[in-house]
């Protein structure tokens, strides 16, 4: 059972609202609709979890199942350009060459949870269909630089009838933003949002995918394998130690 924080539950404050789509994927195949409405009523972190796992969701490309399109969640999608003492790092003025999918979560013939991929249909209008990808703060999610912006699919001929099939291959910079310039030192995130528009319709679907957060370094500060005593690491504790005296 659930308990709030004020009844003993060791869980951390905002534990519950973070992690509520994550839990709902884990835990929505194996309740029954009265519990679902029952969780409905004691919360409204629970009222999106009646809609089921079947939710379409954008994600980063991955190696799916040839028979069955289906990839284990297991599998982790986005990888950062590497990692300094556990955390993860991206680099200034690096390039970052990525492609999104839609996909949506259920359980297999195994009553594991699985990922499937979802072709677009007749009715989404490709050439109006943009993808956007921003740099925004780990924390309070403000928008720090604009990296891309243009159409979801690749370049074809998009007559009314055309279905379009594989996602344009995204490719961008983080040109300006370094996490040591930030007061105190900020973490930041990749977001994705995908602006599906429809034949017939002036109403737009948004969906959106942020990867987990990251330190973003000049490219000298990364380390290089083998250089354990390197300059990287040297500059890495010094970005620590400012942001715990700015904190």
């Amino acid at each position: 059972m659930l308990r709030g924080a004020d009844e003993g539950s060791s869980l951390p404050e905002g534990f519950m609202e973070e992690h509520s789509e994550k839990l709902k994927d884990v835990l929505v195949p194996y309740l029954s609709a009265s519990q679902l409405a029952s969780l409905a009523c004691t919360c409204r972190l629970f009222r999106s979890w009646s809609s089921g796992a079947r939710k379409v969701r954008l994600g980063l490309e991955r190696t799916v199942n040839v028979d069955t399109g289906d990839t284990s969640l297991a599998v982790e999608a986005w990888q950062p350009l590497g990692y300094m003492r556990g955390e993860a790092v991206m680099a200034k003025k690096r390039a970052v060459k990525v492609k999104m999918r839609m996909y949506t979560v259920h359980p297999n013939s195994d009553g594991l949870l699985v990922e499937h991929d979802v072709r677009p249909g007749k009715a989404v209008m490709p050439a109006r269909t943009t993808l956007r990808v921003q740099l925004v703060r780990a924390g309070s999610g403000a928008v720090e630089e604009e990296l891309y912006v243009g159409t979801y699919w690749k370049d074809g001929d998009w007559g009314a009838e055309a279905i379009p099939k594989d996602p344009a291959e995204v490719k961008f910079t983080i040109r300006h933003t370094l996490s040591s310039k930030r007061r105190p030192p900020s973490q930041f995130r990749f977001r994705f949002t995908l602006e599906v528009v429809r034949h017939g319709t002036e109403q737009h679907a948004h969906y959106v995918y942020d990867t987990p957060p990251f330190w973003v370094l000049d490219p000298d500060a990364i380390p290089k394998k083998g250089n354990e005593f390197s300059y990287a690491h040297e500059h890495y504790r010094k970005l620590r130690a400012k942001r715990a005296r700015t904190a």
